[in-house]
């Protein structure tokens, strides 16, 4: 077989598979019995009823007092958790396509990545940094209903100094990956010319990066941006209606990067954060995404994750810093979805409540991106974008990985006993 029809026949039996369940049409349903976490509220509300119509949630009740239409569909959910469906804040798709995007295998590869997210139960995922406009096309593509997957949130290009980060480590003599997946910064005006043409090509987000630290552990030192320009970046963003979050490694630099007033930071950083910055962080309202899961696989032990990135959670919710979470899947191996679960785990531990750490995969995220404004609750107009889980993570965050129902847009996309 030659290589172009093994891929097409690849990509056809992927495709296939995956909308096994969701090409049926979006039903009329009934789901009943379930607790229900809805995401906003902190107290569940057991033996629930919530009706599903024309793809998003039409009421939300206890049975006693939701009564239930004719026409539509029962799904008893007794003994089970309704929650929103999850939010994963930071992959990178492409970086998990060893050949890159136009690599003939890439479309059965991303389909397959797409599956592993909605059968953990992530339907919907913010992609902070990748091929451009690849990845635009790919959000597109499952908006459209072409191709079966989580909701995608896209940066597109990561926007950097000349040689920094990922630039001169992660795509380093890849230059097809750089030109593509990043914006090489040298002035106020190139930053704020790239910001209004990420703008019109449709990105959700900009992600900025000031990081001179390079790989972990290594002496090496990369070039940043410099910090007129980064304001630059936040205020031309701002100004066209895009949030901005900024990748930060080194301390040092984390002051001003807190100055210039982004929407969000990537990452909880490798050493203590001084007690004056993170009551900037609180006072400027910048949410912290603190991927805890890949740092806590690329930082030489346990004790040093510990006094570093898990303390820098505890006191920046101490602070009333909102956190969401985020997993940076697929960097140091790990696995798209069933990651979430375990940065979920990991916020929990750093202080967080499970309640709180839920909403830090659900309702939180929304709250920063305008196109997901009807996502992460289950209350009536929101998107039915829904999983059921075995036990109750509000009481033990673990429960979460028991995914026994996924609905991605009102349809039962996997259902398992």
């Amino acid at each position: 077989m030659t290589r172009p029809l093994l891929a097409f026949v690849s990509l056809f039996v992927a495709v296939a598979y995956s909308n096994r369940l969701a090409a049926q049409p979006a039903r009329r349903l009934a789901l009943v019995g379930a607790t229900v976490i809805d995401g906003v509220n902190a107290r569940p509300l057991p033996d629930a009823v919530v009706l599903i119509e024309n793809g998003r949630i039409a009421a939300v009740g206890t049975r006693a007092r939701t009564p239930i239409p004719d026409g539509f569909e029962r799904k008893d959910l007794t003994g089970l958790t309704l929650l929103p469906g999850l939010i994963d804040s930071h992959v990178h798709i492409t970086f998990a396509l060893l050949r890159g995007p136009n690599d003939p295998q890439a479309d059965a590869k991303v389909n397959e990545i797409l599956r592993e997210f909605l059968r953990h139960g992530v339907t919907s995922i913010r992609d902070v940094g990748a091929g451009y406009p690849w990845i635009i096309d790919l959000a597109r593509s499952i908006d459209e209903g072409r191709r079966e997957g989580p909701r995608i949130l896209a940066a597109g290009p990561m926007l950097t100094a000349p040689g920094g980060h990922p630039a001169g480590t992660l795509l380093r003599g890849n230059d097809g990956a750089i030109a593509s997946g990043t914006r090489q910064i040298t002035s106020l005006e190139q930053g704020r010319a790239v910001v209004r043409d990420l703008a019109t090509g449709g990105v959700d987000v900009i992600k900025a990066v000031v990081d001179s630290r390079g790989r972990p552990n290594s002496p090496e030192r990369l070039a940043t941006l410099d910090t007129r320009v980064l304001e630059a970046i936040v205020a031309e963003a701002h100004a066209v209606g895009l949030p901005v979050t900024v990748h930060w490694g080194n301390v040092d630099e984390l002051p001003a990067v807190v100055a210039s007033r982004p929407t969000q930071l990537e990452r909880a950083g490798y050493a203590p954060i001084p007690a004056p910055v993170i009551a900037g962080i609180a006072r400027a309202q910048i949410v912290v995404d603190p991927t805890l899961t890949v740092l806590s696989r690329t930082i030489a032990s346990a004790d040093e994750f510990a006094a570093g990135p898990l303390y820098n959670v505890r006191r920046l919710h101490e602070a009333g810093v909102a956190i969401t979470a985020g997993t940076d899947a697929p960097l140091s191996n790990q696995r798209f979805g069933d990651s979430l679960h375990h940065e979920l785990e990991l916020l929990v531990q750093a202080g967080l409540s499970p309640m709180e750490a839920i909403q830090a995969a659900t309702i939180r995220p929304t709250q920063l991106l305008t196109r997901t404004q009807d996502l992460g609750r289950v209350q009536a107009g929101a998107r039915a974008d829904l999983i059921a889980v075995a036990g109750d993570p509000s009481t033990e965050i673990s429960k979460i990985r028991n995914v026994r129902l996924v609905i991605r847009d009102g349809r039962v996309w996997d259902e398992r006993q």
